[in-house]
């Protein structure tokens, strides 16, 4: 069963490794992603946006798998973003 995660964002550039939080890992896929990001202002709104998971480099509006411990999003993780995924862990793929 795939285990959904909740990140919010450090500032971290485009291409940085960030790190899954230990109930996720060991990841073998993402099964679906969204950012949603607060954009201040009179009012304050809020965007949601879906990723494509991708298995190469991610351009914008990608996520990536980097290891079974880590992604690596194509866009900034600004310090108003929340990332939410669902992570399909080694230990939950069924044999075929």
């Amino acid at each position: 069963m795939p285990v959904q995660v909740v990140l919010v964002g450090g500032g971290e550039a485009a291409g940085t490794e960030i790190t899954l939080p230990e109930q996720a890992q060991p990841a073998y896929a993402i099964m679906s992603a969204y950012r949603t990001r607060l954009t201040e202002g009179t009012p304050n709104t809020y965007t949601k946006t879906s990723l494509s998971v991708v298995s190469g480099t991610p351009s914008s509006g990608q996520i990536q798998l980097a290891s079974e411990s880590s992604i690596v999003l194509g866009d900034d993780f600004a310090n108003t973003d929340i990332l939410v995924l669902e992570v399909l862990k080694k230990t939950e793929v069924v044999a075929p």
